[in-house]
């Protein structure tokens, strides 16, 4: 698929839309360009899925490069406070939420 105007530019939410498309298989998985995984990462988040209540899972985000600089330390704290928060709302019974806006078109 080549995504041209009026779908190209408009950011990653469209894009995961539009791999949404596309995509076959019971389960998808979407990293970033820049993701470190362990080998055994899938291995582990998969069994998650097979609850019927569930329908995507996320991992915390780690920025691996936090002490390089300032910015890359401030994103790092920013994560894991958002992966708290989303976590509080889990043990609180509530719907949790992924990062990007699914957009409808």
């Amino acid at each position: 698929m080549t995504r041209v105007p009026p779908r190209s530019g408009k950011g990653k939410g469209f894009v995961l839309n539009d791999g949404l498309e596309i995509s076959k298989g019971e389960a998808i998985a979407v990293f970033d360009a820049d993701a470190r995984v362990d080998p055994d990462f899938l291995t582990k988040i998969i069994p998650y899925l097979n609850d019927e209540k569930v329908q995507g899972v996320q991992s915390r985000i780690k920025m691996y490069n936090k002490d390089e600089n300032f910015l890359t330390a401030m994103q790092h704290i920013e994560l894991a406070v958002f992966g708290n928060i989303v976590r509080a709302k889990d043990v609180l019974g509530k719907a949790g939420f992924f990062r990007w806006k699914w957009a409808d078109s």
